[in-house]
């Protein structure tokens, strides 16, 4: 009964008068706490909507920029993101995402938030996540955005678990690429058949959608062979979180994968400690540190 009942909001919504307005139609919203993807812990969410746009009034056929912002709340305040995330911080600051969206396409969206970017202490807690709906119609500067309404729910309500907060470091001190990639093409064969790569390293959680990337090292460009004296500074994850440690070729679209490590920090402090070189994906040398800070 509650289908059928969703069922003709959807089409009143979609051919009255609410049709000729900017307006976001929420269909489905949930939430399952406590949950891992990519061996990461957070609340995994789920929510499909539909973005309405009054063509006739703007006399175009879409806005030049749509999105939604959802933003973490406790007790009626906004959470604080920790320092280190990138992905699950807004401009002020605080817990959140941005998702973008299409006029014309339903939007499903899955999204893990990460228990580790709350700036909050081990415990339980009831949090709420806020949804907000954003356009620009003819920039795709936020500066100018406007906000758009929102039809059905656009609050998420959730008991969750934090566990407690791991800190570290690394550092990926030295790498020396094979000639070939995994492919057995030479690196940048698109570009410059057979130059050198361009080579960094970044430290990310999570993968897809989900990725955090905590840090991006300066690119050592045209060579095989590279090194780094400066590490990632302080990270936060959340305890039996596992991190990737990848290496890439550095590309004007798309970075080409060199080496990847998937590791909880327990593991990256043992792989630290035997303080040896390995041959790890498309590298012949490849060696890191790292250090547990903050106990």
């Amino acid at each position: 009964m509650k289908s059928i009942f969703n069922l003709i909001i959807i089409l009143s919504l979609s051919t009255s008068s609410f049709s000729q307005k900017d307006s976001l139609i929420i269909f489905n919203l949930k939430t399952s706490a406590d949950t891992s993807v990519n061996d990461v812990q957070g609340l995994y969410n789920l929510f499909s909507s539909r973005f309405v746009y009054d063509t006739l009034f703007h006399n175009r056929q879409q806005p030049a920029s749509l999105w939604i912002d959802a933003e973490v709340f406790l007790n009626g305040k906004p959470v604080l993101a920790c320092k280190s995330t990138r992905s699950f911080k807004n401009k002020k600051g605080n817990c959140g995402f941005r998702t973008y969206i299409r006029q014309k396409d339903v939007l499903v969206k899955r999204n893990l938030l990460p228990y580790y970017a709350l700036e909050l202490k081990e415990g339980k807690y009831d949090l709420a996540i806020k949804i907000t709906a954003w356009k620009n119609d003819t920039s795709f500067s936020g500066e100018t955005a406007q906000r758009i309404k929102i039809y059905g729910d656009s609050i998420i309500k959730a008991t969750v678990n934090i566990p407690p907060k791991e800190y570290f470091k690394v550092l990926v001190s030295g790498v020396r690429a094979m000639e070939t990639d995994f492919e057995g093409d030479p690196w940048d064969y698109n570009l410059i058949s057979g130059a050198p790569p361009d080579i960094c390293w970044k430290v990310i959680a999570g993968e897809g959608d989900n990725a955090d990337f905590f840090y991006s090292s300066p690119v050592v460009k045209n060579s095989y062979s590279a090194a780094w004296l400066d590490d990632s500074g302080e990270i936060t994850i959340s305890k039996s979180d596992k991190i990737y440690v990848k290496v890439y070729d550095n590309d004007p679209i798309n970075d080409d994968l060199m080496s990847s490590l998937h590791l909880s920090l327990n593991e990256l402090i043992e792989l630290s400690a035997k303080n040896k070189e390995i041959v790890l994906g498309r590298l012949s040398y490849f060696k890191l540190s790292a250090e547990r800070l903050r106990q």
